[in-house]
């Protein structure tokens, strides 16, 4: 494990690749964004990745690993900030609480990463499935993002992205990663191209069918 100027290397893996700019978080948009499919780099070999990772960047060790159980208050709390801090929403704290435990004893319905510093869990990402008949594979939708606050632009989503992305390299079915964010979050766009995604032209429709209709 080692700091090369600009550039993340994963313990185990021998593989290196850029580091882009620092990220702010704050997710849940209206644009998507697409990578992976397409790419021509060379992809990582075995299955050395899915194992936790690490990596030394701006000056501090951050540990990737899957998110166990023991994690759900934490990653809990985080989805809690998160509504608040991005789209000013009062969840149910219970609510989330049964959902990310949920998807922790259900792999099924998804996967949750937690980087680590020094310990202490400072940031998170979920990815949830979405297969394309169109192309006979899985797109992976990066969700429920959040670092920290006082961690924020210091490589930990970066981390946290660069895992998922080599990870996805490595699996034969998943010919894309996809996010939303907020319209307006014009800073999280701009972090996201810079990381090599690409806006798509697709806008996202929802109808609650648990409101039944009450209040239209």
């Amino acid at each position: 494990m080692r700091k090369t100027a600009r550039t993340v290397v994963w313990e185990g893996a021998g593989a290196q690749s850029p580091a882009p700019d620092p990220i702010l978080l704050g997710q849940r948009c209206l644009t998507s964004a697409a990578t992976v499919e397409g790419d021509s780099r060379t992809r990582a070999e075995g299955n050395d990745l899915l194992r936790a990772g690490r990596i030394l960047t701006s000056g501090m060790d951050i540990k990737i690993r899957t998110a166990a159980l023991t994690d759900l208050p934490v990653i809990a709390d985080f989805n809690v900030r998160l509504a608040r801090e991005s789209e000013d929403l009062a969840l149910d704290a219970a609510c989330v609480k049964a959902g990310v435990k949920a998807v922790l004893t259900d792999p099924g319905k998804g996967i949750y990463y937690v980087a680590e510093v020094a310990g202490d869990v400072a940031g998170q990402l979920m990815i949830t499935y979405e297969w394309s008949d169109w192309r006979n594979s899985n797109i992976w939708w990066i969700q429920s993002v959040y670092v920290k606050p006082e961690l924020r632009r210091a490589g930990v989503f970066r981390a946290l992205f660069h895992h998922l992305q080599s990870l996805a390299r490595t699996q034969k079915d998943v010919c894309t990663l996809r996010l939303y964010v907020h319209a307006e979050n014009a800073r999280a766009c701009q972090s996201y191209e810079r990381l090599g995604m690409t806006r798509t032209k697709y806008e996202i429709f929802e109808l609650d069918v648990r409101k039944d209709g009450k209040g239209e």
